[in-house]
């Protein structure tokens, strides 16, 4: 008996039930893999983000120690060879944090840490005006920094899911001072880009 013979004594629906089975476990055997899969990527995600937030949370606290432009601005570093051998410290700090969790920190972002002191030993060689000038860039990029450091380590868009969860309203005298100080900065920002735009 030939096997065209034999597929005529099968009935079509019992070859039918036979297919549907063997695709259902196929199918299924493929779900189960890619659900595998997935689960062990986000236990992997969720080990390195919380890896990433324990090195930028100890890249913050370093940035925050590093007082060297408070001393330097407010004279109490005034000597060149103390502000060159703080700089010097202060940017080896920087290097070595960056070599020892380069694996979860930006390069860029490490990069302008260790920029960031650099020309303070300069600062007291400058004219006021230049002194001004070097304090509010060196308050921009301090600020800049910090917002790198939110941005990549997550917990910007962290504390805006938090925010849009609880929806906090902040109230008293110091907050209402606070955010017009910080409309009035904005202000002067926006003016001076302006004024910088049209010369």
């Amino acid at each position: 008996m030939t096997s065209s013979q034999w597929l005529t004594l099968i009935p079509l629906a019992t070859l039918f039930t036979a297919l549907s089975g063997i695709i259902s476990v196929v199918v299924s055997a493929l779900i189960a893999e890619f659900i595998r899969r997935r689960n062990r990527a986000d236990a992997h995600a969720s080990i390195v983000f919380t890896k990433r937030i324990e090195a930028y949370e100890k890249f913050y606290n370093l940035l925050n120690k590093q007082v060297i432009s408070i001393q330097v601005f407010t004279g109490e570093l005034s000597k060149p060879e103390e502000i060159k051998d703080a700089v010097s410290n202060s940017v080896y700090d920087f290097i070595d944090f960056a070599s020892e969790h380069g694996f979860f920190i930006n390069d860029d972002i490490a990069m302008s840490a260790v920029a960031l002191n650099m020309g303070l030993d300069d600062y007291h060689n400058m004219s006021e005006s230049e002194q001004e000038e070097y304090r509010e860039r060196y308050a921009r990029d301090r600020k800049n920094l910090i917002h790198m450091i939110r941005q990549d380590s997550g917990l910007a868009k962290i504390n805006k899911i938090f925010k849009a969860a609880h929806d906090p309203k902040y109230q008293s005298d110091f907050i209402d001072l606070l955010n017009e100080k910080r409309a009035e900065v904005r202000k002067e920002e926006q003016e001076r880009l302006r004024k910088k735009a049209v010369s």
